[in-house]
């Protein structure tokens, strides 16, 4: 069977929508997105006035559980992998494979996972561009090193003496923190390991540039055996 019918429904559907701004906002984590009720309530009217439906079939589906954070929460963690069929008034179809994954303490982890998936099936097969300013507008000039060393001296080195986390604390493992954070050199890096000055173990999360110009984040970790932000 051709697609020919269904692509042409597909652009029309594009062309239909437009742009979907990112106006939610995680306020754990401070980044806006686009959820997926903004997705749907924007794509629903085109698909219908071009005759296309969406039905999704489960590939693949991984359910586990989870501890997380200071205080232990159990956490279900959903992995799927789904196929979504774009079919058009005519039969034809156009098939997107997407992989999601989604936590929750009680029993929503896999409803959430699935809207993860459709949304990203939906933002990538139809092309929603975002409306937000290019990345690219703006640029930074790397500072040479010795700039780097003398504006921003860090406390440890991060890479001359990291440690395994089963080789911290003896044989107790210690669980990286799940936060992110991020700087002008992109998304910071989790290190642990000895001070060469004290022999005291650390935790940070630490700028991807060797240079390390940008401010680490610190972590304490607890006599329960649980990091926090210092």
């Amino acid at each position: 069977m051709s697609d020919a019918t269904c692509v042409k429904a597909i652009l029309a559907v594009m062309k239909d929508v437009g742009a979907i701004g990112k106006d939610s906002t995680n306020l754990a984590q401070k980044f806006k997105f686009r959820g997926v009720d903004a997705v749907i309530n924007a794509v629903s009217p085109a698909l219908i006035a071009h005759g296309v439906i969406v039905i999704p079939t489960v590939e693949d589906y991984q359910y586990s559980t989870i501890t997380i954070g200071q205080n232990r929460t159990e956490m279900g963690h959903a992995r799927v992998k789904v196929n979504y069929l774009f079919i058009d008034q005519f039969g034809d179809i156009v098939t997107a494979t997407v992989a999601a994954e989604a936590m929750d303490s009680g029993d929503k982890a896999t409803a959430k996972a699935m809207s993860v998936a459709f949304r990203t099936a939906l933002l990538q097969t139809l092309c929603l561009p975002t409306d937000d300013a290019d990345p690219d507008h703006e640029s930074y000039d790397r500072a040479s090193k010795t700039e780097a060393k003398k504006v921003a001296p860090i406390e440890a080195d991060p890479w001359a003496t990291a440690k395994p986390p089963a080789q911290l604390k003896g044989d107790q493992i210690v669980d990286a923190p799940l936060d992110e954070y991020f700087c002008n050199h992109g998304k910071m890096m989790w290190s642990y390991g000895v001070s060469q000055k004290n022999g005291k173990e650390w935790y940070a999360f630490c700028c991807v540039d060797r240079d390390r110009t940008c401010k680490s984040i610190w972590y304490l970790l607890g006599s329960n055996g649980v990091l926090r932000p210092q």
